[in-house]
């Protein structure tokens, strides 16, 4: 090895050190890249200063600071942006030394990672802020600031009422649209808020940064391809051919767009290009398995689908996707391994859960579909499909009284929230035999 490959490397192995020491030394904990009116290699956020009414439920500041920190963390690996994520030890820092490794080692960590940062040139900030309460009529109101420093100025300045932890939910989503927009946007797609999600790429494509622009265009394509609006999606995919034609996601879009129009093989041609261009990458495959379901190849389908499970996506839906195909087909071993996958990396996704009771229901396996129906009954957005599985399951069981509560519970809640088209196209059939 050449010396200053050497050099390299020990800066690189160093730099990792400093930033698991980071972890084990204190709460400063690096990579959360601000893009928000910061331009830095590497940012820093200190603890959250937290009132009283926090620290007597057991949420001290240091306790609060990582709750945000973790938040922010799994709100990044929920969203299917292409970009990579910034993680708490930066996107290209994975293979870090294990706290273990690093303990008891001895080393002036403000003298080595003063040291990294000099040597290899990086650009330092960080965020600092505190939470503030206050009684209120309608209870405690929490006030968060979040502040960039030593400009003081100001990132985050949320009001909240609620709990605690509504709180820190609040907060990490409120310090990510801050520190990062175009995650954010597809965070809160991700979480069926298209609202929000539209309104950060608005924010990625009027900030000074341009460098999000083309993940965010692209998302906007999506947005717009899912509610058929063709012509708008079709403009965002040209503008990216001009600006940023290698731009390989670009291919998801354009192979989405082909098969909205019913060009399955221009779709497939697109998703080959992609996998071949970017060969460890789930998108490209999920790509081929839609258009070869779309041309009617239903074994090269299954293939596909199979291989994209197999790669194991870091976000939930492409194993939604592949649990629905493999239900269409009725072939419930694949479903429910779509399913089994999905759920050990994202235990708490409502759709995911819900469309693998439906699974276990139609297998008789009552006692497991009804937990998770029982999981999800009381949440607004979820409670129509726990209330359809729940009387389902009352149905095949001969539970009359159950189910003539539960139908009465059921058509109430259609009333007083009428089904949209999304709703009606899953659940029409099904609710029918309750009210025929």
């Amino acid at each position: 090895m050449q010396m200053s490959e050497k050099i390299n490397a020990w800066f690189e192995a160093t730099k990792n050190a400093v930033i698991a020491l980071a972890s084990v030394f204190g709460l400063s904990i690096t990579g959360i890249g601000v893009y928000n009116g910061i331009q830095a290699d590497e940012v820093s956020i200190d603890e959250i200063k937290v009132p009283a009414s926090f620290e007597e439920q057991g949420y001290k500041a240091d306790i609060t600071t990582i709750r945000i920190l973790d938040g922010i963390k799994q709100f990044q690996s929920s969203n299917s942006s292409a970009k990579d994520r910034v993680s708490f030890f930066g996107p290209h820092n994975r293979d870090q030394p294990t706290n273990l490794q690093l303990a008891g080692s001895g080393m002036d960590v403000k003298a080595v990672q003063s040291y990294v940062r000099d040597s290899l040139g990086m650009v330092t900030a960080k965020i600092s802020g505190e939470i503030t309460a206050r009684k209120t009529d309608s209870g405690t109101e929490y006030h968060v600031k979040i502040r960039r420093t030593p400009e003081n100025a100001i990132l985050v300045d949320l009001k909240s009422i609620g709990s605690i932890e509504d709180v820190i939910h609040q907060t990490a989503l409120k310090i990510l649209e801050a520190t990062d927009p175009h995650i954010a946007a597809a965070t809160y797609w991700s979480m069926s808020n298209e609202s929000d999600a539209l309104r950060m790429i608005d924010v990625v494509l009027g900030n000074d940064n341009t460098n999000d622009d083309k993940f965010s265009l692209n998302l906007r394509a999506y947005i717009n391809i899912t509610h058929k609006r063709y012509e708008q999606a079709q403009r965002d995919i040209d503008l990216l051919m001009k600006i940023a034609p290698d731009f390989i996601p670009l291919l998801s879009s354009r192979s989405w767009m082909a098969r909205e129009k019913g060009d399955f093989t221009e779709a497939l041609k697109l998703a080959e290009e992609q996998i071949f261009r970017a060969p460890d990458k789930w998108w490209g495959y999920l790509a081929r398995a839609q258009a070869m379901q779309g041309l009617k190849r239903d074994e090269d389908a299954s293939i596909a689908y199979i291989k994209l499970i197999s790669m194991r996506p870091e976000v939930p839906n492409p194993y939604l996707v592949s649990g629905r195909y493999f239900v269409g087909k009725n072939d419930y071993e694949h479903a429910t391994e779509a399913f089994r996958i999905g759920l050990s990396k994202y235990k708490d996704h409502p759709i995911l859960n819900l469309t693998y009771a439906d699974i276990l229901l139609q297998e008789k396996n009552y006692v497991q579909s009804f937990s998770i129906y029982q999981r999800f009954v009381e949440i607004p957005k979820y409670r129509l499909h726990a209330l359809i599985g729940l009387c389902e399951i009352f149905t095949a069981q001969n539970r009359n009284d159950d189910l003539k509560s539960h139908t009465n519970l059921l058509r109430k809640f259609i009333i007083e929230h009428p089904m949209g088209e999304n709703e009606k196209k899953l659940f029409s059939n099904r609710v029918k035999s309750f009210f025929n």
